[in-house]
């Protein structure tokens, strides 16, 4: 497939998914969850820094499914 046949995933939300992902303090990055949509994924990392403070970096990196 060239990347003209390939889909444009950026038109069709349903092929899209949101990772939430961690970063230490040593640099290891974890995947955290999977969100639909931003809206989500975006509460997710709210929530995951809400709580006591760390030396934690939370980030979301979008995917074509």
């Amino acid at each position: 497939m060239t990347r003209d046949e390939a889909p444009d995933v950026t038109q069709d939300a349903s092929r899209t998914v949101f990772e939430l992902w961690r970063q230490d303090d040593n640099g290891n990055r974890f995947l955290m969850s999977g969100h639909p949509d931003r809206a989500t994924a975006e509460a997710a990392v709210a929530a995951m820094e809400a709580g006591v403070q760390h030396k934690q970096l939370y980030f979301l990196v979008e995917r074509a499914r």
